[in-house]
């Protein structure tokens, strides 16, 4: 049971005060190896298609699922990090082992697919290593991203999941023969 989550919505803003001052470097989708993403069990039939294109394209996906009580008997084989809504502090922070085995995680890229609801995911994906974190900024989300995309409440996930890997293909390839 949460008596309050003040304390880690503090904490959640503190870490995004230091966005800009944290290590971060763009990637590519080619120059990435590893990518992490975060989003709710309630996406995850729809988000699933784009998984298995970045798959398809040989890189290493990793989903970490938040995963409310009422899904709580879910059993998948895509998901290896499962963060159960019931496995938080009195005060909101996620488990200890959660986030030991989240950041045991090597992620090139960290893509964050939940909802502002869902303070536990943003205070994990502030925490994690990754150095290029990208995720969907709605009216009035504090700035925790290196890159975002604005999303309206009417976007589906998987929607935006796609314009992010178009962005992560076409950014980088305009500038191969610049100099």
């Amino acid at each position: 049971m949460i008596f309050t989550d003040y304390f880690i919505k503090r904490s959640i803003r503190k870490m995004a005060r230091t966005t800009a001052s944290r290590p971060h470097c763009f990637r590519s989708l080619e120059e990435a190896a590893h990518i992490l993403v975060f989003c709710e069990a309630q996406d995850e039939k729809e988000i699933t298609p784009c998984l298995t294109k970045l798959r398809s394209l040989g890189k290493k996906v990793q989903v970490c699922l938040y995963v409310p009580v009422s899904h709580s008997d879910m059993n998948t084989k895509e998901v290896r990090l499962l963060v159960f809504e019931k496995d938080h502090s009195r005060w909101g922070f996620p488990d200890p082992e959660s986030v030991r085995a989240l950041n045991a995680e090597k992620a090139d890229i960290l893509i964050d697919m939940t909802g502002d609801n869902y303070i536990q995911m943003k205070y994990l994906m502030l925490q994690h290593s990754s150095t290029f974190k990208i995720g969907l900024k709605r009216a009035g989300q504090l700035d925790m991203y290196d890159f975002c995309i604005s999303m309206a409440d009417n976007d589906r996930p998987a929607r935006m999941f796609d314009l992010i890997i178009y962005y992560l293909q076409t950014i980088r390839g305009g500038q191969k023969g610049v100099k």
